[in-house]
């Protein structure tokens, strides 16, 4: 009895109560409390919430029940690039407009059309979003592991940026971001650029519908910023054209959802990044450059708009 009467509460009173963004049961705008104290009881108020067992079952109940009745018109963005391409920066910059909602990386594994709704999950829970209705989910994915099929992406609720850099700027990042997988070796970093970029050549021609990918390079992104923005907020239906600033989010540089750099925290395109150059064989960048330059050609045929 006492559960059914928690689902009801959290199915019906913390929609109410939550705001149209992501915060949870802010009801300061409602009841029209002090701003800055009512903000404090109720984060004080949803995390002692949060840790209740009995809370926890309603809340898992609730998203549940809601994500099974949104998933028909879920939509969903996906950011398909190798590592070190500028997929976080993308990814904090489509969450300006607050349609869109994103935690960072999800090392969901995309088998099947169930696997969405694991991505709604994850995200507007760990998000603490009650208000779930015309959001739009951001995922980036930078492993082949991740897609199993690309029948998942063929969803026509599904639009998917596919983000490109050139060979040596991802070597050379990967060489210095220590820690991270690949990062070992000059020929593990270009292997994995290599078999990365024929992955996405296979993905983008696997797609159906060309109305919904579209083709980023990083270097157009930083060098013609509001050329690329424009493409993109067109792209994605926007009323109005991203900014080259962003807001952070708590995930921002934490371990497993993304960049962890200085770079990420800035909350700006940054136009220059400099970085020691490192000495890469002739041949390994000869066939870096070999397999992005079909990468381009092949995706930005697959893509309804594309700008290079």
């Amino acid at each position: 009895m006492l559960q059914n009467n928690l689902t009801r509460i959290t199915q019906g009173s913390l929609q109410c109560y939550s705001c149209v963004g992501r915060n949870p049961l802010f009801i300061t705008n409602y009841f029209w409390f002090p701003a800055f104290a009512g903000m404090k009881v109720l984060k004080a108020f949803s995390l002692s919430l949060r840790n209740s067992r009995l809370i926890k079952k309603a809340l898992n109940k609730y998203y549940k029940i809601r994500i099974e009745r949104l998933f028909p018109r879920a939509k969903f963005v996906f950011i398909i690039s190798t590592m070190r391409s500028g997929s976080s920066l993308l990814q904090h910059l489509l969450l300006q407009d607050w349609k869109f909602i994103a935690h960072g990386e999800t090392h969901i594994t995309y088998s099947t059309m169930e696997d969405l709704k694991k991505l709604m999950f994850k995200v507007f829970y760990a998000e603490h979003c009650f208000f779930l209705k015309n959001k739009i989910i951001v995922e980036k994915c930078v492993h082949n592991e991740y897609i199993k099929t690309s029948e998942v992406l063929n969803s026509h609720n599904i639009k998917i940026i596919f983000l490109v850099r050139e060979p040596k700027s991802v070597i050379t990042s990967l060489y210095y971001a220590k820690g991270f997988a690949y990062s070992n070796s000059i020929d593990e970093a270009s292997n994995y650029y290599k078999k990365r970029l024929e992955f996405m050549i296979n993905l983008a021609l696997s797609l159906k519908n060309p109305k919904n990918c579209h083709l980023v390079t990083y270097e157009n992104l930083v060098s013609n910023t509001k050329e690329a923005l424009n493409d993109l907020s067109k792209f994605l239906n926007l009323k109005y054209v991203l900014s080259e600033t962003y807001p952070k989010q708590r995930w921002t540089k934490v371990a497993g959802k993304g960049d962890i750099s200085e770079n990420i925290i800035v909350g700006e395109i940054l136009k220059n990044i400099n970085r020691k150059e490192i000495k890469i064989h002739n041949e390994i960048i000869r066939s870096c450059y070999f397999v992005y330059t079909k990468a381009i050609n092949t995706i930005r045929k697959c893509c309804f708009i594309s700008r290079v």
